[in-house]
């Protein structure tokens, strides 16, 4: 009897140490590209404040190095990164928190899912939709995001 308890006690221990390393794993090791937050709303003049002049300004388009933010009405709504090559990922829905974004699970929807492209809608309180493109489930990453801001 003493002998099942202490397996018993060394098998849930195990299994308990197993999952504590899992949840550690996967909180683990989201690099950070960017604050996509800190630009929802903001003039035209403060972007240029944060980032400097643009490389150059297509119409309502300010293009800086991997970077594109449209305005309209002298507010920004939508950024764009276009990296040089593809992003690394750990977890598919860690994208997210790479760019600073924590998703409203009650309001966040699913539109486009090719695996190739993935498009979600009512994102959350500032962000309106985040479109990712280029995603390679096999190699773990994905080629841009765009990230349209609530108006």
């Amino acid at each position: 009897m003493k002998k099942r308890r202490i397996i018993s006690f060394i098998i849930v221990f195990i299994i308990f140490i197993t999952i504590v390393s899992v949840v550690s794993e996967l909180g683990k090791g989201v690099d950070v590209i960017d604050d996509a937050l800190q630009y929802a709303y903001i003039s035209k003049e403060e972007l240029i404040q944060k980032l400097g002049e643009p490389k150059r300004i297509d119409g309502d388009i300010y293009v800086y190095e991997e970077k594109e933010f449209t305005i309209k009405n002298n507010i920004v709504t939508k950024y764009k990164y276009l990296p040089n090559e593809p992003v690394k990922y750990k977890i598919q829905n860690t994208i997210f928190k790479m760019f600073g974004i924590t998703p409203n699970k009650n309001t966040m929807k699913k539109v486009v899912d090719n695996n190739i492209t993935y498009k979600f809608q009512d994102v959350s309180d500032k962000v309106w939709e985040v479109e990712i493109y280029g995603m390679n489930e096999k190699n773990k990453t994905f080629d841009m995001i765009f990230i349209s801001y609530k108006e």
